[in-house]
C-alpha cells in the first residue's frame, strides 16, 4: 500500500521529472523551491489542536482533561490524540529553515507529499554536491524532512546520503547512539518555533556529518573482505534464534532467504562491480537489500519502512559489522 494522501480528490505527492513511488503524483519539470513544492506536493494545510469531549446521554459535554485531538481545517479530518503539551507544528514553518540553509528561494526540493491523510507530511532537499567514493560510484546527498500531526514523531531532518546508480539509502549514525546520528530533531513542545528559526544551521550540522560518513566510507572501499568474512557478515546481520524447546540455535526459513538474498545482491546488484569484493560492496549489498530486496508485510509502505521504519535499525547493524570487518 502506498499510504499517500488521496484527500480533496488528489495525490497529494510530487517529485522532479522521473516516475517514483508506484508512478503517482505529479512530475514536475525539475527541482522546486519550497513555495513551489507546498503546493504541488499538497502539503498546504493547516492543523489545529482541539480539546477533546466526552459524551453525555448522546451529547459531548464532558471535556476529557489534558486530551486533544489535531484536526486538518480543509478536511476537517482528525489525525491524531495528542496531550497538553504537544504544540501544533504547521508545515509551512517546519519547512521555513529551507530557504535560509539552502539560499533564498533556491530551486533544491526532489520530492515533496503527505501521507495517511495528511498525519505524516514529507520533503527530500538536494544538497548540490557529489562525490565518488570509488570512480563512477556517486553519491548524492539529501536532507530529509518529516513533520507528523498524529503525535507519533517529532519534527525531524534526516541526513540522507543516496548511492545514485541504485538509489540505496546510506544514512548511518556514527556517534555511538543507534539512530541519533545524522539527524536534527525538533519536538512539538513550546518553543519549538524558535528552534525552527535556529534551525538554518542544519546545513553546517550535515557537512559536518558527510565529513565524518565520507571518511567512513572511503575506509569501507578500501577494505577487501573474502569468502569467509562475507558469510560471518550475512550471519551476523541476520542472525539464529534460540529455539525456545531445545534451547538450541535455529536458523528459520524466512532468516535462511535473506542470507541468500543478500548473498546473491553483494555479487549482482548494481553496482556491484563497482564495490568489488571490498566491506562498501557489503554495506552496499545489505543497503540494496532493504531499500528493495526484503519481502514487507501487506499494509506496510516501503519507503517509510525503509527511512524511518524498521529498515533504519538494520541499516546501522550493516554499518557497523562492515566497518569491524
Amino acid at each position: 500500500m502506498h499510504e499517500i494522501d488521496m484527500s480533496n480528490g488528489r495525490e497529494n505527492f510530487a517529485h522532479a521529472g522521473r516516475k517514483a513511488w508506484h508512478g503517482l503524483g505529479v512530475a514536475v519539470a525539475g527541482l522546486m523551491t519550497v513555495r513551489e513544492a507546498l503546493i504541488a506536493g499538497g502539503v498546504d494545510y493547516q492543523v489545529e489542536k482541539r480539546q477533546l469531549w466526552a459524551e453525555d446521554n448522546g451529547f459531548a459535554t464532558v471535556a476529557v482533561p489534558d486530551h486533544f485531538a489535531t484536526l486538518r481545517t480543509d478536511t476537517m479530518q482528525p489525525l491524531g490524540v495528542v496531550g497538553s503539551r504537544y504544540e501544533v507544528v504547521q508545515n509551512r514553518d517546519a519547512l521555513s529553515f529551507f530557504d535560509p540553509a539552502l539560499g533564498e528561494n533556491a530551486a533544491a526540493i526532489d520530492c515533496v507529499g503527505s501521507l495517511a491523510g495528511g498525519k505524516r507530511a514529507f520533503i527530500l532537499a538536494k544538497v548540490p554536491e557529489i562525490v565518488e567514493i570509488v570512480p563512477g560510484d556517486a553519491i548524492e546527498r539529501y536532507l530529509l524532512f518529516s513533520n507528523s500531526h498524529d503525535g507519533s514523531s517529532a519534527v525531524e531532518v534526516l541526513f540522507t546520503p543516496i548511492r545514485v546508480v541504485c538509489q540505496n539509502t546510506l544514512s548511518a549514525a556514527l556517534s555511538g547512539k543507534r539512530g541519533k546520528g545524522g539527524r536534527v530533531s525538533i519536538r512539538h513542545t513550546a518553543g519549538a518555533k524558535e528552534r525552527l528559526e535556529a534551525a538554518h544551521q542544519v546545513l553546517a550540522q550535515e557537512k559536518d556529518y558527510f565529513g565524518k560518513i565520507h571518511g567512513a566510507f572511503e575506509y569501507l572501499a578500501n577494505t577487501e573482505v573474502n569468502r569467509a568474512q562475507v558469510a560471518s557478515f550475512v550471519r551476523d546481520l541476520f542472525p539464529a534464534k534460540e529455539d525456545k524447546e531445545t534451547g538450541k540455535a535455529k536458523v528459520s526459513t524466512k532468516t535462511r532467504k535473506r542470507r541468500q538474498a543478500l548473498v546473491e545482491a553483494f555479487e549482482t546488484s548494481p553496482g556491484a562491480d563497482m564495490a568489488g569484493n571490498t566491506a562498501w560492496g557489503l554495506y552496499n549489498a545489505a543497503t540494496w537489500f532493504i531499500d528493495h530486496g526484503r519481502a514487507l508485510p501487506e499494509d506496510s509502505n516501503a519507503w517509510e519502512a525503509s527511512v524511518v521504519g524498521s529498515g533504519v535499525g538494520l541499516r546501522q547493524s550493516a554499518f557497523d559489522l562492515a566497518l569491524a570487518l
